[in-house]
């Protein structure tokens, strides 16, 4: 019986700390937004500059990228700096810093690309899909369940964005604007679900 209980009780202690070890920084309504202004740049592109130059074209959606990360990073940043404790602040860093290898890799080939190789550049959408996945599957540990899924959308995606340079279709507007408006709109919905499920 007693042995029964302290199973209990050990089961009991690695759920709270299973929950306090997630990390929720990620707002819903923040993502939701984002999700939403991809798309919105996305019909605004292809309506203004339906025949849009292909360097315009990757800089511009390099500005909208750039854009959102500001804003995503930058709302966790400044509400855990304020708000956070410590082991808040020390959880926020862990998990933020998982996203920069991919960060960087994305600066690097992007760079190395557009200056040296400007025939790959039709790659670059499928490769910011990809390795954007990849930056969210090394977060995948410290955040709710099945974020793994969205880490598996952005592969997908990226893979068929290269796949439709054979076909010089990996420019479209669309093809931005729903790879990562619709990957931000999946992330707000598994952000708030797992928010949901942590307050019960």
């Amino acid at each position: 019986m007693d042995i029964e209980k302290a199973v209990d009780q050990i089961s009991e202690i690695h759920s709270h700390l299973a929950k306090s070890e997630t990390f929720y920084g990620f707002k819903p309504l923040i993502l939701l937004l984002v999700g939403l202004t991809a798309m919105i740049v996305a019909g605004l592109q292809s309506w203004l500059m339906p025949s849009i130059n292909d360097m315009i074209f990757l800089l511009q959606w390099l500005v909208v990228g750039v854009v959102i990360i500001v804003i995503i990073y930058g709302n966790i940043i400044y509400n855990y700096l304020r708000y956070g404790s410590n082991f808040e602040i020390h959880q926020m860093t862990k998990v933020c810093l998982q996203f920069v290898p991919s960060l960087v890799a994305g600066t690097i080939v992007t760079a190395v690309i557009l200056l040296f190789e400007k025939s790959s550049s039709a790659l670059l959408p499928g490769l910011w899909a990809i390795l954007f996945g990849l930056g969210i599957f090394s977060m995948r540990p410290y955040l709710p369940r099945y974020v793994g899924f969205i880490a598996l959308y952005y592969f997908i995606v990226g893979g068929v964005l290269m796949y439709l340079t054979a076909f010089d279709l990996s420019f479209s507007p669309w093809g931005m604007g729903l790879t990562f408006g619709v990957g931000h709109l999946l992330a707000a919905l598994i952000m708030h679900l797992g928010i949901e499920r942590n307050v019960k």
